[in-house]
């Protein structure tokens, strides 16, 4: 079907504004879906639009009009919002309490994925996009270590509720991310060798300063990347040998500036972010994480205690995410909610202990998307998410038999991260997770540039 010249200006427009929003996320994060329009948050906008793509994908699904993803993977959606709804129902909850769709996230934001389908079915210069985003590996690294300009940071004071730099899962989704793109979509060989060893020395210094967290699954992502393309890398080893040696480089420098010395040993008084935090609050984040966490203190030092019949860790952080999941898989035991959950009107009980909510008592996270799915809506929910998916992995892996490995290895870090973090309990992470998600299903037969 020909595509009218006005159609073609509409979806342009649309297409690039789009673009330029996700830039945004993806290099703003929780501060730019923090910003108010309206007495809203954007993040709260968006959950408010998931809610109606639901009710639109119902719609269709009963209409069998519904051919843009695996039947399974809309059916269990379906599935996940009715036993919302009948969790509002049996517990008396109110619709018009926003905080039950605030602690149900996890349902609404799987809903992105049709976002990525729909833009990667109408966008006209999707690939130019991707080209150019590759290089926001770099900007965040800037953004969270060497500058953040106060006009922004002033702009982000006045008009969102939080103004922060971009946490390590974030970061770790950003790195992911934009090699994937440059091997799935690029047809430039040493843009993807370079950038994808380069990048590794810039950030694995940052996640393991920052988040262990962050830091575990980019380890994980850079072992299967090297050892599944081994043979490009082989067959490029001019170019890959050339890399590795900037790489040395681009990775001693990191290191320094960020840790201060080779020992990744947490010290702020010998760090060049020491210095820094003298010139920009850039630096003073960076300093007051570093006072904060040991995150190479975390590796290795978990036991377990036969007095409280719990597994323990001698690590401060790890231990304080280990006590919170067994307290609530034992209290869900001990109220019989493992099969239902908790529901979604209150903080989950584990939470409620002022120590564990934070310096700000803000905090309500669990840190692990697979606790907080159990605690919110029991075993029931937590299958469905599994199948969920299981199912969309399957679908991968039906189409694209060829390319599945590449798809997995993009999807375990996110996951692995979520575990340690409430990444996929906010907006901003499951927008881009989700919605390239769909952009890669939809390109899934696609004759996409692969190097092997």
């Amino acid at each position: 079907m020909k595509i009218k010249h006005k159609n073609i200006f509409a979806i342009n427009f649309l297409t690039i504004t789009f673009e330029v929003f996700l830039t945004f996320v993806i290099l703003f994060g929780r501060t730019f879906t923090g910003i108010y329009i309206f007495g809203f948050r954007i993040g709260e906008l968006l959950i408010g639009l998931l809610i109606m793509i639901s009710s639109f994908t119902f719609y269709m699904y009963i209409k069998k009009n519904f051919q843009h993803i695996s039947k399974r993977v809309v059916e269990i959606q379906i599935a996940l919002v009715i036993i919302f709804l009948l969790s509002i129902l049996l517990n008396g909850n109110n619709l018009t309490n926003l905080y039950i769709f605030k602690s149900s996230t996890f349902i609404w934001t799987t809903f992105f994925l049709y976002i990525g389908i729909l833009y990667s079915k109408f966008a006209i210069n999707k690939l130019r996009f991707f080209n150019i985003l590759w290089m926001s590996t770099y900007i965040a690294y800037i953004l969270s270590a060497v500058y953040f300009p106060d006009f922004i940071w002033n702009f982000f004071s006045e008009y969102s509720d939080k103004v922060d730099f971009i946490k390590g899962s974030d970061l770790l989704l950003i790195f992911v991310l934009t090699n994937y793109l440059n091997k799935k979509y690029s047809n430039n060989n040493y843009l993807y060798i370079f950038n994808f060893f380069i990048s590794s020395g810039l950030l694995v210094p940052m996640l393991l300063f920052k988040s262990k967290g962050a830091f575990l699954p980019a380890f994980i992502y850079i072992l299967f990347e090297l050892l599944y393309s081994r043979k490009y890398f082989y067959k490029h080893r001019l170019s890959t040998l050339l890399a590795l040696f900037f790489t040395g480089f681009v990775f001693s420098f990191s290191t320094l500036y960020i840790w201060g010395d080779f020992s990744f040993s947490k010290n702020p008084q010998d760090t060049v972010v020491n210095i820094v935090s003298n010139l920009s609050s850039t630096g003073e984040a960076l300093q007051e994480i570093s006072e904060q966490k040991n995150t190479i203190d975390a590796f290795f030092s978990l036991y377990y205690n036969p007095l409280n019949n719990r597994l323990m860790s001698t690590e401060g952080m790890a231990n304080w995410r280990l006590l919170i999941w067994q307290d609530v898989f034992w209290d869900l035991e001990k109220k019989d909610k493992l099969l239902t959950g908790y529901g979604y009107s209150s903080i989950i009980p584990a939470m409620e202990q002022r120590d564990r909510q934070g310096w700000d008592g803000e905090n309500e996270h669990v840190h692990n998307f697979a606790i907080n799915i159990l605690a919110r809506s029991g075993f029931v929910g937590f299958f469905l998410m599994i199948l969920f998916y299981f199912f969309l992995v399957k679908e991968f892996l039906e189409k694209d038999r060829k390319n599945f490995n590449d798809i997995l290895i993009f999807i375990l870090p996110i996951l692995i991260t979520a575990s340690f973090d409430p990444a996929l309990e906010s907006v901003r992470f499951p927008l881009i997770f989700y919605t390239f998600l769909g952009i890669f299903y939809t390109d899934r037969n696609l004759k996409i540039f692969n190097k092997k």
